[in-house]
C-alpha cells in the first residue's frame, strides 16, 4: 500500500490518497448505476453517464448483486446479509429500499431473482444464502413479497426455505429461473452448490446443482432439507465447483423447452488440465452425476482457463446461444466463447465465435458475463466484464464492460480481438470493479431498448 501526499504542508495539514493494490477499504460501500441501451458505439463513464443511480451506505455491504424484472429492482447484499427493494427512478441519489428482507451472517442475497412463480400475477422473491446455518446454504422463496411489509426477517415471511445437506454445501451462490419444462405454465428452478460434499456419492467440494420442478416448489411449503423434493447432479471430481455458475434460457435439443447448462471452473486433474474447468448441457435426468446426466460436455482451452466461472444462455433472431467465460485463460487475461448449443459436441471447446485480448491488457475477462437485447432489434448484445481490469499504474480492480452488438456478434465467425467491441463502460476510480454481474434489464419501457445495469464499489457517503 502506498499513500501518496496531496496538497500543500501546513497549517491545513495534508491528506492522504490510498492507491496500493491493498487499498480496497477506501470503497466500503456500493452502488447501481443505469445506462441507456443505446447508442451501441463509444465509450461512457461508469457514473458520470449513468441515467439513474443508487447510493448504498456503508452498512449496505460493498458487494451488490442485482435482478430486475423491469417493474421491481432488487439488490442482493450478502456481505451483510439483505436484500432490499428500491424504487425505480431517473437521477442520482441515496440507495433508499421500499423494502428490506434480512438474515444476518448468511450471505443472503449472493443469488437472487424475482419471477411470477405461482402464476398469480404478483411477483415472488427467490433468494440465496449460501451461509445459512454453519455454511450448508438455504435458497428461500417468498411469494407476493410486496406484501410482507417495509423490513422483514426473512424467517418471518419466507414461504418456503429449502436448506442444503450437510455444513460447509453453501447452497444458493447461484441460481437461475427456467421458463416452464413441465406443462404446468410455471418456471422451474436451478441452483448451484459449488461446494457441494455432504451427499454419500459426492466427492469433496466436487459441487452440485438441485433441479427443481413448479411441482416440486409448490408442495414444499415451510423448512426442509432441498433433497427431500429435488433432483441432484454432481461432478465426479475432487473441488470441482460445479454450481459454480448456472443458466437455462436457451433449446439445445430444439424440443421446444430451454436445456440447463452448468458450469465447473476446477474441474481437470492433471497438469495439462488441472482448472481447465466444464460445462455440462443437461436436457433431464434421475440424481447422479453430470456427466452422466448430460447430453454434452464442454472442456475448457487447457489448464487454469476456469471455463463455466460465468455462463449466460439466449435466444433471438439468430437461434440459441451459450456464452461460456473463460478468465483464467491465456495467463489470465481471459476470454469468452459463443457456441450454438444444438451443434455443440463433447470434448475440447469448439465455439462460433472467440472473444480475447489478444494484447494481454485485461485481467480475467469474462468474471462478468450477461446478454440482452440492448437495441431492440431482435438479436441479443453480449456483455463481457473484466472487474479485476487495472487502468494504469494505479487503477487496480478499476474494472471494465465490454458490449458486442447482436446483429456484428451473428455475422463474425473465429478469433476476435475484444478492442473490436463496438462500446464500453469504464470505470473512475480503483477498486469500482466495472464489470462485475452485469444485468440487461428493460427498466424504462417508454425508450427504445433495453438498460445496462452494473453494481460498483463506491466510497462511503457523507
Amino acid at each position: 500500500m502506498i499513500l501518496r501526499l496531496l496538497g500543500p504542508l501546513g497549517a491545513l495539514g495534508c491528506s492522504t490518497v490510498c492507491v496500493g493494490p491493498d487499498c480496497a477499504d477506501a470503497l466500503p460501500a456500493a452502488s447501481a448505476v443505469a445506462h441507456r441501451g443505446l447508442p451501441l458505439f463509444g465509450s461512457s463513464d461508469a457514473t458520470v453517464d449513468a441515467w439513474a443511480s443508487w447510493d448504498g451506505a456503508v452498512t449496505d455491504g460493498s458487494e451488490w448483486r442485482l435482478a430486475s424484472d423491469g417493474e421491481v429492482l432488487l439488490v442482493g447484499m450478502p456481505d451483510v446479509g439483505q436484500v432490499a427493494r428500491l424504487p425505480l427512478r431517473e437521477g442520482s441519489g441515496d440507495a433508499l429500499p421500499l423494502q428490506r428482507w434480512a438474515a444476518p451472517d448468511s450471505a443472503l442475497g449472493a443469488s437472487l431473482a424475482v419471477a411470477d412463480l405461482d402464476a398469480d400475477g404478483r411477483w415472488d422473491l427467490v433468494v440465496g444464502g449460501p451461509r445459512w446455518d454453519l455454511e450448508r446454504g438455504a435458497v428461500a422463496v417468498i411469494y407476493d413479497a410486496a406484501a410482507t411489509g417495509s423490513d422483514s426477517a426473512l424467517q418471518d415471511v419466507a414461504t418456503t426455505l429449502l436448506t442444503g445437506p450437510t455444513s460447509g454445501d453453501g447452497l444458493g451462490n447461484a441460481l437461475a429461473v427456467c421458463a416452464d419444462r413441465t406443462g404446468d405454465g410455471r418456471p422451474e428452478l436451478l441452483v448451484g452448490a459449488s461446494r457441494l460434499s455432504g451427499l454419500p456419492e459426492v466427492p469433496d467440494l466436487a459441487g452440485g446443482v438441485f433441479y427443481i420442478t413448479s411441482e416440486a416448489l409448490a408442495a414444499a411449503k415451510g423448512t426442509s432439507a432441498i433433497v427431500d423434493h429435488a433432483t441432484v447432479w454432481w461432478a465426479d471430481q475432487v473441488g470441482a465447483a460445479a454450481g459454480t455458475s448456472v443458466s437455462c434460457a436457451a433449446d439445445a435439443t430444439t424440443d421446444g423447452l430451454p436445456d440447463l447448462f452448468i458450469g465447473a471452473p476446477f474441474h481437470g486433474s492433471d497438469t495439462t488440465t488441472g482448472d481447465q474447468g466444464r460445462v455440462w448441457i443437461v436436457d433431464e435426468a434421475e440424481s447422479t452425476t453430470l456427466d452422466a446426466a448430460s447430453r454434452t460436455t464442454i472442456d475448457g482451452p487447457g489448464a487454469s482457463a476456469w471455463a463455466g466461472e460465468a455462463l449466460v444462455s439466449w435466444e433471438d433472431a439468430t437461434g440459441p446461444r451459450l456464452a461460456i467465460a473463460t478468465p483464467g485463460a491465456s495467463d489470465g487475461a481471459g476470454g469468452v466463447y459463443v457456441v450454438d448449443p444444438r451443434s455443440a459436441r463433447s470434448g475440447a471447446i469448439s465455439a462460433l465465435v472467440h472473444i480475447d485480448d489478444p494484447d494481454g491488457l485485461t485481467r480475467h475477462l469474462g468474471r462478468g458475463l450477461t446478454a440482452g437485447d440492448l437495441d431492440a432489434d431482435g438479436t441479443f448484445e453480449l456483455v463481457l466484464g473484466a472487474p479485476d481490469f487495472q487502468l494504469g499504474r494505479d487503477g487496480y480492480d478499476t474494472g471494465r464492460a465490454w458490449v458486442w452488438s447482436g446483429s456484428t456478434l451473428a455475422t463474425l465467425r473465429g478469433n476476435q480481438p475484444l478492442a473490436d467491441a463496438g462500446f464500453r463502460v469504464d470505470g473512475d476510480d480503483a477498486f469500482q470493479r466495472v464489470g462485475a454481474r452485469p444485468v440487461v434489464v428493460d427498466l424504462d419501457p417508454d425508450e427504445l431498448g433495453a438498460d445496462l445495469l452494473l453494481p460498483l464499489r463506491a466510497p462511503a457517503q457523507p
